[in-house]
């Protein structure tokens, strides 16, 4: 029987600083002081391109790709007032602050991002929900992987 991999154990890591070059030696250069505890959700990564599109006048539209976007990775943890990475991302919401992350996923690839962090709100008080925060981080490089 096949194994399904999960991403039960991805730990993320930030640090609010940028590489001095955006490559895996760059990045691995950072000092990583902010593992961000009790994770619940990180986001989708990696860049989507924009569509440009060209109408012909023989009544046939052609596509290219434009301009790459590493769009915005939501989070989402539950609150720890002195949670290292938890701290720094509410810091740094909202500030333009330049942020550099590390997710290493549990088959042991590690990718990084650097962007800037916005939105980090509370969770709900209703119910049924726990005490926790989420917010967006800005990407704008391109994701490294090593």
């Amino acid at each position: 029987m096949t194994t399904v991999p999960s991403f039960i154990g991805t730990t993320v890591a930030v640090v609010a600083a940028l590489p001095a070059t955006y490559n895996a030696a760059g990045f691995a250069a950072l000092t990583w002081t902010g593992t961000v505890g009790l994770l619940v959700q990180w986001g989708s990564m990696g860049d989507t391109s924009s569509d440009i599109p060209v109408t012909t006048l023989a009544g046939r539209t052609l596509h290219t790709n434009g301009a790459l976007d590493g769009g915005e990775i939501g989070f989402t943890y539950v609150f720890a007032l002195a949670d290292a990475g938890q701290v720094i991302l509410r810091a740094q919401s909202g500030t333009n602050t330049g942020v550099s992350a590390r997710v290493t996923d549990p088959n042991g690839v590690v990718s990084y991002v650097s962007g800037v962090i916005a939105s980090v709100v509370d969770a709900e008080r209703v119910d049924g929900n726990y005490n926790g925060q989420s917010g967006v981080f800005r990407v704008n490089t391109a994701t490294v992987r090593a």
